[in-house]
């Protein structure tokens, strides 16, 4: 980290772990134009499985040292573009949906826009592989400081309320993306049933959540269990009768 000829002797056989598995830094330039890294193991977790489907070669950075040694490849590879992963980033290689098909499932995305906007976060569609993954969530460090932020403010008493309330900043929310390519997605669209339809946004919602292995809120928490109770009493619900004739 400290001492350049020790980086140019040592870096070559440094094994990182990253979305094209146990490699070392050389092998994955070889392979890609640009070195994306992430800053913490959550928020490779995160990005991983779809970062990978799309072609995006990702370092986990959060062991000790390996984002700085990542940063200082260039270093030593000069023509090596090395970049900190965003969701903005990830967003962007994500396939766009045709517009025929966006107002397809326009009903769809309003309702869980308004479903999901109480828990600070917006809905996008787009269409990526793994098509197994029927929604994805992304969000940053800045978002996730801004709603522990704001939520220690709401428990706070009025001097650190007002303390916490100065440092407030304005941050992209975190966003739900829904796989257009997963059939889930698309039959959810053509439902009359607008509680179920309800129920099984929340379920992708908490599902994204679950799969990019980070700590779930306590509003997260009560909406995962409310689901899945939802959803369990809806799938055990008697059939109707049919009238007498």
């Amino acid at each position: 980290v400290h001492d350049q000829e020790m980086l140019r002797l040592m870096l070559p056989w440094l094994s990182f772990e990253t979305t094209d598995g146990s490699v070392t830094l050389d092998e994955l330039a070889r392979r890609h134009q640009t070195v994306y890294f992430t800053r913490t193991v959550e928020e490779y977790r995160q990005v991983a499985a779809i970062a990978g489907a799309q072609g995006l070669a990702v370092v986990n950075g959060g062991y000790t040292y390996h984002a700085t040694l990542v940063e200082r490849f260039p270093a030593v590879r000069p023509d090596v573009r090395v970049a900190e992963l965003d969701t903005s980033t990830v967003t962007a290689h994500l396939d766009l949906v045709d517009p025929a098909d966006e107002l397809a499932l326009a009903g769809l995305l309003s309702l869980a826009r308004r479903r999901l906007d109480a828990l600070d976060c917006d809905v996008a569609l787009r269409a990526f592989h793994p098509p197994t993954i029927a929604a994805l969530h992304l969000d940053d460090r800045d978002a996730r400081h801004e709603r522990s932020r704001a939520s220690a403010e709401s428990e706070a008493d009025d001097l650190w309320a007002g303390i916490l309330a100065s440092i407030k900043q304005e941050v992209p929310r975190a966003l739900l993306v829904l796989n257009h390519r997963h059939p889930l997605v698309r039959r959810l669209g053509a439902m009359a049933d607008s509680g179920l339809v309800e129920l099984a946004v929340e379920a992708l919602y908490g599902q994204a959540l679950l799969m990019a292995a980070r700590p779930l809120r306590p509003v997260d928490h009560a909406l995962v269990n409310r689901t899945l109770s939802g959803l369990l009493e809806w799938a055990a619900a008697p059939p109707a009768e049919e009238p007498t004739a």
